[in-house]
């Protein structure tokens, strides 16, 4: 049994660009070298891209790989760059598989490896309103991916409203804001058997770390032979 020496990832950020966002995605560059360290430490082969929650299409500079200069800087630049001007109205499902399917991080580009892992992060305070008009749209998309990609290498994670009913964000000045909860990112993430993280969490380090984490896939494979010595498998 083989376990890939390199690992290989394809990471498409969807992150929420409305007037509400602006503390999330500072919070968000702020610890992105937290994630990144991550995969300094597996030598892993990344390419990284980044869309919004109202628009398919790569932010400047585009894929991000181990051969960018600064990754980490240029990442958490890039995310303080997004603003707060764009559409009240999230559809980070809808965008995220509307890059896939057929823009910057469809198959044939420069972001998409058939042979990488897939990893669809969302980062929203609010809930997916693609779910308006097509409440099961989010199976939709995970059957287009589904198909692009085989069994095991699609993950979904997300940053978004606790489930059931969201949760209360804490400024560092004792403010109070109601997050709604995360629908449509929840079911995509729990089907994909991701990780749901909570965008009212004090500090995001541990979380984006834990993101990081499990964004690689680890192989498991059915021992051959019953009462086997541990100390012997390597």
């Amino acid at each position: 049994f083989e376990q890939a020496a390199i690992v290989k990832v394809d990471i498409l950020f969807v992150i929420d660009n409305s007037g509400s966002m602006g503390v999330f995605q500072a919070e968000l560059a702020s610890n992105m070298n937290t994630f990144m360290s991550v995969f300094a430490g597996m030598g892993a082969d990344y390419h990284i891209a980044i869309i919004t929650t109202d628009n398919p299409s790569f932010r400047s500079p585009g894929v991000i790989t181990p051969a960018t200069q600064d990754p980490v800087g240029t990442l958490s630049s890039t995310i303080s760059s997004i603003g707060v001007y764009g559409s009240g109205i999230e559809r980070g499902l809808l965008q995220a598989y509307n890059s896939l399917l057929s823009g910057d991080a469809a198959p044939g580009g420069n972001f998409f490896r058939q042979d990488s892992t897939l990893v669809i992060v969302y980062v929203s305070d609010e809930k997916d309103y693609t779910t308006y008009s097509s409440p099961n749209a989010w199976q939709t998309y995970a059957n287009y991916y589904d198909s692009i990609k085989p069994p095991g290498m699609v993950i979904a994670h997300s940053v978004v409203g606790d489930y059931p009913s969201g949760c209360h964000w804490i400024s560092p000045y004792g403010y109070t804001r109601s997050i709604q909860f995360g629908d449509g990112y929840y079911d995509q993430v729990n089907y994909y058997g991701g990780t749901n993280y909570s965008i009212c969490a004090p500090d995001w380090g541990q979380q984006m770390q834990s993101m990081a984490q499990h964004s690689v896939p680890v192989l498991r494979y059915e021992l051959t032979e019953d009462d086997v010595i541990e100390e012997t498998i390597s």
